[in-house]
């Protein structure tokens, strides 16, 4: 709710922005195929014509210094983002670990289920790991066992149920 509040707020101003620049542009390309075909069209006078042109270049540099704030405020959104996404990223690894720890798994069994929870499917774990694609497999029932799942699906929203149970607490610099 907060950022779409933003988003209408800044919205208005930045739409009659581009409406200035979109009717100046307009003016000033009919003004140039204008003069170029020939089509007769009773002149402005210079005064009005300065000014117009004026109002066109302040509508670009409006237009521009918006663009620059609007960047930098994106960069700092994405930069809030990056950060949170670090934060739960970590307290995600840290869940599957203790998790990992409270079953038991043997260090072959936490490789297996780490790929498992980037969905790579046994062929492609055998793969990485040089291993045959049996032991993998034996591998995979070995630790949905332990884990108290039948297969990749509960697995996986195992940990989805967990984090959606405990909220993270995101802590970062704003």
């Amino acid at each position: 709710m907060k950022f779409r509040s933003k988003v209408k707020d800044a919205g208005i101003p930045i739409a009659l922005i581009f409406l200035v620049q979109v009717l100046l542009a307009g003016f000033f390309l009919y003004d140039l195929l204008s003069s170029q075909f020939a089509i007769r069209t009773t002149p402005l006078p210079w005064r009005v014509r300065e000014l117009v042109e004026l109002a066109g270049a302040l509508g670009l540099l409006i237009g521009i210094f918006v663009s620059f704030y609007e960047l930098i405020k994106i960069r700092s959104r994405m930069r809030k983002l990056r950060s949170r996404i670090r934060v739960a990223s970590s307290a995600f690894y840290d869940l599957v670990e203790d998790e990992f720890d409270g079953w038991r798994l043997t260090p072959k069994e936490r490789d297996v289920g780490m790929f498992i929870l980037k969905g790579l499917s046994n062929l492609e774990i055998s793969q990485i790991t040089d291993k045959k694609e049996g032991t993998v497999k034996a591998q995979t029932n070995a630790l949905f066992r332990k884990a108290g799942v039948s297969n990749r699906s509960q697995f996986a929203s195992y940990f989805i149920e967990v984090l959606m149970q405990e909220p993270l607490l995101l802590h970062t610099a704003e």
